[in-house]
């Protein structure tokens, strides 16, 4: 492996860790507020109520749940993207460079 490649995937295990994790608290932060959001309209129609109660602890369940999925998508979904389009640019600029260096006669 060449010091670039090394970099590569340096670069792709911070991103999958960071972004990983950044996406999994962003979806619990939104669905927990979602369901505190719920539970409060609810509150104001029917009053303090077990439904009211109910829907607030439905709506943190999912919250978690859900999250690793988010979390999953956002930290590994670019990585295979990003090392095709830099093999992808690697080849196109050693062929472009290799067309360059071709000693052609024209007569």
């Amino acid at each position: 492996m060449n010091g670039w490649q090394r970099v590569g995937v340096i670069v792709s295990v911070l991103w999958i860790l960071i972004a990983g994790f950044h996406a999994y608290d962003a979806s619990v932060e939104f669905r927990t507020n979602l369901a505190v959001a719920s539970m409060m309209s609810c509150e104001e129609v029917h009053g303090a109520s077990t439904e009211c109660d109910s829907r607030l602890t439905q709506g943190m369940e999912g919250a978690y749940s859900d999250a690793w999925a988010a979390g999953a998508i956002v930290g590994l979904g670019p990585v295979p993207f990003a090392w095709a389009s830099a093999y992808l640019s690697l080849f196109l600029v050693r062929w472009v460079r290799y067309g360059f260096n071709q000693n052609v006669r024209v007569k």
